[in-house]
């Protein structure tokens, strides 16, 4: 009998350990939760409303979130939620800054352009060397304001794809490039003028307004934070 005990609480222990269990049976949520938003996912298909939830440094579930806890909500109604933008750069250096105010949360440069102060400080962006060939010049904003001018999802949906998916995969970037359960969440959120007001023409959209690199919030509401959770991805 002390033996079946002691099986029975070592299972017990080890149930607990392996985080199946949580008190009240309550789901313990996730880091962070986007409630509202029309969801771009990068695929070239219609845009839909959903809530998109984020933990650690992936995106854990895209729909509808409703009754979901998390540790910090966001609402990001009248907005649209997209996967981060990638976009080749010369260099490092003060392209960054500006690039993830544009939603661009990887970096394409050539070997050899990211200096030692920007290995060892660490960088908001991610960044992706290559030793020849790129992704062409497009920027992301003006892609999308041109997106905007033809007036039809569509064509946003299929730039959206071309500034995200289609040039992860041209750089061989496993899970990264859509907005969907299990990649890695790098993400934008953008105002195109969804709502169809009136505002300054320094306003006017397309306007990042939250940029998410691995997860952590690098821009907040049109304001770049201290975080810096960019990763090397790798070369080729």
């Amino acid at each position: 009998m002390n033996g079946l005990r002691r099986a029975l609480g070592f299972l017990l222990l080890s149930f607990l350990a392996s985080g199946c269990f949580t008190l009240g049976g309550q789901d313990p949520g996730y880091d962070l939760l986007l409630r509202g938003g029309v969801v771009y996912d990068g695929a070239g298909g219609e845009p839909y409303r959903a809530d998109v939830a984020i933990l650690g440094d992936r995106i854990a579930a895209v729909g509808d979130l409703s009754t979901a806890r998390s540790v910090g909500v966001m609402d990001v109604s009248g907005l649209v939620v997209v996967p981060g933008f990638l976009e080749a750069v010369p260099e490092i250096g003060s392209k960054e800054r500006g690039a993830i105010l544009d939603g661009v949360t990887t970096l394409v440069t050539p070997v050899g352009h990211l200096s030692k102060k920007e290995r060892r400080r660490g960088m908001r962006a991610n960044v992706f060397e290559v030793a020849e060939g790129g992704l062409g010049t497009a920027e992301p904003i003006p892609a999308l304001l041109d997106a905007l001018g033809k007036g039809a999802a569509g064509a946003i949906a299929e730039t959206i794809r071309e500034l995200t998916h289609e040039r992860a995969l041209s750089m061989g970037l496993e899970g990264r490039g859509l907005l969907m359960p299990g990649y890695f969440a790098d993400l934008a959120v953008v105002d195109l003028g969804l709502g169809g007001d009136d505002r300054p023409e320094e306003e006017a959209p397309p306007v990042v307004r939250h940029v998410c690199v691995n997860g952590e919030a690098v821009v907040r509401a049109g304001k770049l934070l201290p975080t810096r959770p960019g990763r090397i991805l790798g070369r080729r």
